[in-house]
């Protein structure tokens, strides 16, 4: 098992895409997953399968693919509903990313969330800025997400306690 301190370390040489990093192309199903697994595969997030994916656009998680391919929004969606599931229902995911986008435009309110996240997952400290509720917000629950990371790779660093059953 990996300790924490080497976790940390590997952790400051990976960022999340920013939105111009995600990819241009339309990708397929199996792309698809290969590419958001590889983004969550370092943060130790659990990985996505087709027919979650399949499932997000049967609730309207998502917007369908086009001719089986997904483009850059829903790539992005499902980076964001990846990090935040553990977290939120698929519903209130759904409901904060219309909110949100409905002030700023997605690829601005990405690369917000990502910013975020990204500085926060290399501890540095991040501030409201200009009093904005959606600031606050993507801070808020950046820091969740970061601090669920850590914690489960604090636990996962630690010797497991075995009891003896009498």
């Amino acid at each position: 098992m990996m300790e924490y301190s080497e976790w940390q370390k590997q952790l400051k040489n990976k960022s999340l895409p920013k939105w111009n990093e995600l990819p241009q192309i339309n990708l397929y199903m199996d792309q698809l997953i290969e590419y958001v697994n590889e983004i969550l595969s370092y943060l130790k997030i659990d990985l996505i399968t087709p027919s979650m994916v399949n499932n997000y656009v049967k609730h309207k998680v998502i917007l369908a693919p086009v001719k089986k391919r997904y483009q850059t929004m829903q790539i992005a969606d499902i980076l964001l509903i990846s990090l935040l599931k553990s977290l939120f229902s698929l519903e209130e995911i759904r409901s904060a990313i219309n909110r949100v986008t409905q002030q700023i435009f997605p690829k601005k309110a990405y690369d917000m969330f990502i910013d975020i996240l990204n500085n926060l997952l290399h501890g540095k400290k991040v501030v409201v800025s200009n009093n904005s509720l959606i600031s606050e917000l993507m801070i808020i629950t950046g820091n969740m997400i970061v601090d669920k990371i850590k914690t489960q790779q604090i636990l996962a660093s630690l010797p497991e306690h075995k009891m003896e059953v009498q």
